[in-house]
């Protein structure tokens, strides 16, 4: 958690999971990049840090402890082009949800499929209306998290 992150690397993932030991031999691999140390939490979780991936799209995301044999789960991890400026037209609304929002973006975006709306953590998938206005319905916010 979270399950994707920017291409650039740094995203600090929880694994949640059991059996973890905190003698220092756990480890992190994404997709066929070199392994890397996990910070041990507790017997059921572990903290990674993405590593820069070069490119969008998804990795595995397998953990090991002992460094040597890694799970082969299928965890997928999705790395995520630049943030492009955005903003919500409405930028306000209930914290039940459900607003339709335009979004507003300094970008031209050719692939509504490759823009990526989070609110908080919670990934909203972007739709167009006749007109080609991108436009996304608002998830329930009681928390007040922010729009990226």
């Amino acid at each position: 958690v979270p399950c994707f992150g920017p291409a650039g690397g740094g995203t600090v993932v929880t694994v949640l999971g059991s059996g973890f030991v905190g003698s220092g031999t756990s480890h992190c691999r994404f997709g066929k990049q070199a392994m890397q140390r996990a910070r041990w939490v507790s017997d059921t979780q572990i903290l990674c840090v993405s590593p820069p991936s070069g490119a969008e799209g998804f990795m595995s995301l397998e953990v090991s402890t002992n460094g040597l044999d890694f799970t082969s789960s299928g965890v997928r991890f999705r790395f995520q082009g630049t943030t492009v400026g955005l903003s919500l037209s409405p930028s306000r609304g209930p914290p039940v949800g459900g607003t339709v929002a335009a979004v507003v973006t300094d970008a031209v975006v050719s692939d509504i499929e490759s823009l990526v709306v989070l609110f908080g953590t919670e990934e909203v998938v972007p739709y167009a209306n006749a007109t080609g206005q991108v436009l996304v319905q608002v998830p329930p916010n009681p928390k007040g998290a922010g729009v990226s």
